[in-house]
């Protein structure tokens, strides 16, 4: 029974810890998305012409959202590229590295996707004259998931380095 168990154990690629941290990744990743989904578009009745203070704050929220999707797909490539080893003079990568790129990866292509649907429901703001919607759940939950998503890789590049650091060669 031991020897069936081991041989069932060597044919999974990763061990305990990495299996529960990428199910915990796919867990918080899948909240995020439910809770920036729920809430609905609701009608508003505005004027033709929003206030000026609520342009300038769609156009700073908006190149906030850029800004975050270019540094975000910026690092997926360059993730991308240090996975598959794309560069001859870097050390492979351990089995708990590789887990830990592939966690910012996954979470850093998640804040641009967040920062997409963010700028769609902007569109629609705009297409339907309110932009009172800035602040309502509708599109704040799509703004603060891009953040939280964006925030979270740099949390695991973080982890990872400070590991890699304390790890003896």
């Amino acid at each position: 029974m031991a020897k069936v168990l081991e041989q069932r154990a060597s044919r999974w690629p990763l061990g305990f810890y990495q299996t529960a941290w990428v199910v915990v990744l796919i867990l918080v990743s899948a909240g995020l998305w439910w809770w920036a989904l729920r809430p609905r578009f609701q009608s508003c009745a505005q004027p033709d012409k929003p206030d000026e203070w609520l342009v300038q704050t769609a156009a700073t929220l908006d190149a906030t959202v850029d800004l975050g999707i270019k540094i975000a797909i910026s690092l997926v490539g360059a993730g991308g590229a240090l996975l598959v080893g794309l560069r001859a003079t870097t050390q492979p990568l351990t089995m708990t590295g590789k887990l830990f790129l592939l966690s910012a990866i996954f979470a850093f292509a998640q804040a641009a996707l967040a920062g997409v649907f963010w700028k769609s429901r902007l569109a629609t703001a705009w297409l339907n004259k309110c932009l009172t919607h800035l602040s309502s759940a509708w599109m704040d939950n799509f703004f603060n998931a891009s953040i939280y998503f964006f925030g979270g890789g740099l949390m695991i590049m973080l982890f990872w380095v400070i590991v890699s650091a304390m790890t003896k060669e």
